[in-house]
Formats: C-alpha cells, structure tokens, sequence
C-alpha cells in the first residue's frame, strides 16, 4: 500500500496524491459542485455531436410519463436498467446503446494517454473539460456515482472519443459518447418536468 497525502482547498475539496505519481484523486462537496458546474458548460463542438438522425424525439407527454416513473436524479441499478429498457421499447435507444451505457451494471474505463500495459486503446479529446482533468478520478459506472445518475452521465457525455486502435472501436464509442449525450438531454427534460 502507499502513503496518500491528503489536502484540503477551500472552493476545490479535497486531493488525494500517492508520492511520485501524477495521478490526483479529488473528492468533496466542492469538488462534486465543480463537476456540475464544468459539465454544464457546452463545448464548442456540441452542436457538431447532436443525436443520429434516427434517433426519435420524445413527446412531453412522453417525457412526462418518465419523469413521472423514474427519478433524474437518482436512480439504482434496476431502476437504471428499466428506464433503458423503456428508452429502447420507446425507441430512443437501441439496444446495441445500452451495453456501452452501463446496462446491467457493465462499467466501461476509457483508457487515456496509454496505460501500465502499454498504449492505450482510446483516447479521449479536451482533458481540461474532465472534472480535475485526471479521467482516473471519474466515476465510470452508476455504482461508482452512487446513483447519481444525472452528473455521472453529463460526465460520461463530456468524453468525447477522437482515436482508438480500430475504427470499429472508435465508431462504436462515438455513438455511445452520442448516447450518454441523448442521455443528458432527456434526464434534464425530465428535471424540468419534476419542478
């Protein structure tokens, strides 16, 4: 095990950092409402990553309906892994989306820069848009998150993927960059509709 050295800023929380390595770990009231405040803020290229073409917008009614059904702002697994059920059955998502969306609880880590095995196999654009700009202390799955659904998905929309060692790879973690940004929008339509 190694020493972590631990530090407190006022308006940032708290770092945790392991002697020679780069890596900071943060944590805290301050530090969660950074997350917010960043992954609020659009990119410039937001416009350029709407949905496919095919996916289909929802009613209010529609909206409505889930909001009324599911918590935004805090789900479980299975409550999580019902409203994707209902997402696909509605035909806002595919099923092919889910898996890369932490259905069931499956948890997928962006490798970033390489790691201890060699070259990474995705990268990502635009650290300085992740929360503390280390990917190593983000949440990757709900569990992770403790079911706060609607900051660790706008965290996960943020990824955005520019190269990986296939296209196919690449492709398939674009459209579920592209989903977790459906995702973003339609929890906070269902915000909206909980005020």
């Amino acid at each position: 095990m190694y020493p972590i050295s631990v530090s407190y800023t006022p308006g940032s929380g708290y770092t945790g950092t392991i002697p020679n390595c780069s890596a900071k770990i943060r944590w805290g009231k301050e530090f969660l409402e950074e997350i917010n405040t960043k992954v609020k803020q659009p990119s410039a290229g937001d416009a350029a990553n709407t949905a496919p073409a095919s996916r289909k917008e929802l009613s209010d009614d529609e909206i409505a309906d889930l909001a009324d059904k599911y918590n935004a702002g805090y789900m479980s697994q299975e409550e999580f892994d019902a409203f994707l059920d209902e997402l696909v059955e509605r035909g806002y998502l595919t099923k092919n989306e889910i898996g890369g969306l932490g259905y069931g609880g499956a948890v997928t880590r962006p490798i970033v820069g390489g790691n201890i095995f060699g070259d990474g196999s995705l990268s990502i654009t635009d650290m300085s848009k992740l929360p503390g700009g280390n990917p190593a202390s983000l949440s990757y799955s709900l569990s992770d998150a403790n079911g706060d659904i609607l900051s660790w998905v706008r965290v996960r929309a943020i990824m955005e993927p520019i190269s990986a060692d296939t296209e196919a790879l690449l492709q398939y973690e674009k459209e579920t960059n592209d989903a977790f940004k459906a995702l973003v929008a339609l929890l906070d339509a269902m915000q909206a509709q909980r005020k």
